[in-house]
């Protein structure tokens, strides 16, 4: 999977008519492509990389490490995390990527901030973890990096 991170006036040219440009791209590449609007803020960024669930907030927290709180829809949650937590990872290296943000939290809707990832604070917590970088997160959860098929 290759994710391309477009500007958001220039989104309807990079689908192409009827999804073209898309469908020959990967064709070409041979892999699927993920295309993601970019945002002049990091909350904007943030809520962009998780659509299409539909984000309620987000809130960067600089206290120490650069954490962006994300508040979802309940009925979104699974949609945030995306299929083996691709769509959570992704924004992750995104974020950092481009706004030095060092994690994301998902809280849902309701909950008072109760983090739904398994590796947030109540986590920490509740197991007496440390945070956790993205090469031990994805051996933990099974998760295959990004590059290359590895």
């Amino acid at each position: 999977r290759v994710v391309f991170v477009i500007p958001a006036d220039e989104m309807a040219d990079a689908i192409g008519p009827d999804g073209h440009t898309v469908e020959r791209v990967e064709e070409k590449l041979g892999r699927e492509i993920e295309l993601i609007a970019d945002a002049d803020t990091p909350a904007a960024f943030v809520e962009s990389t998780l659509a299409p669930a539909a984000v309620r907030g987000v809130t960067i927290s600089e206290q120490g490490d650069r954490i962006a709180y994300v508040e979802v829809v309940e009925a979104d949650r699974g949609i945030a995390i995306g299929s083996d937590g691709r769509r959570i990872e992704t924004a992750r290296r995104l974020a950092e990527r481009h706004y030095e943000i060092d994690d994301i939290q998902l809280t849902c809707a309701g909950t008072a901030g109760v983090s739904l990832t398994p590796f947030g604070p109540l986590y920490a917590m509740l197991t007496g973890s440390t945070r956790l970088s993205g090469r031990q997160r994805r051996r933990r959860t099974g998760l295959r990096s990004l590059r290359r098929g590895r």
